[in-house]
């Protein structure tokens, strides 16, 4: 079955902008961290481990580090971890 033009052109202008307003998380460090992700009111929990990233982890949430330092982040920031210390950016 053949899609309508319009319909699949906009099926992959939506896909483009979910993936480029998501954030990413990338572990710079040489040890794992537990991260939590808040979003919604909902904890996400998970390791992340040395040199690791992940893409798309949400849209728009609280990531905590080691339950000891948080940080916001929406649309397509990255959030770093090093040394421990989540930032924004690099």
């Amino acid at each position: 079955m053949r899609m309508p033009t319009a319909v699949a052109v906009f099926l992959i202008t939506a896909g483009a902008t979910d993936a480029a307003s998501a954030v990413d998380l990338i572990n710079r460090d040489a040890q794992p961290h537990t991260i939590v992700l808040l979003q919604a009111g909902q904890p996400t929990r998970f390791v992340i481990a040395p040199h690791v990233s992940f893409r798309r982890v949400c849209t728009a949430c609280t990531v905590e580090i080691d339950g000891t330092r948080r940080i916001d982040a929406e649309d397509s920031d990255s959030v770093t971890i090093r040394e421990g210390v989540p930032q924004i950016g690099g």
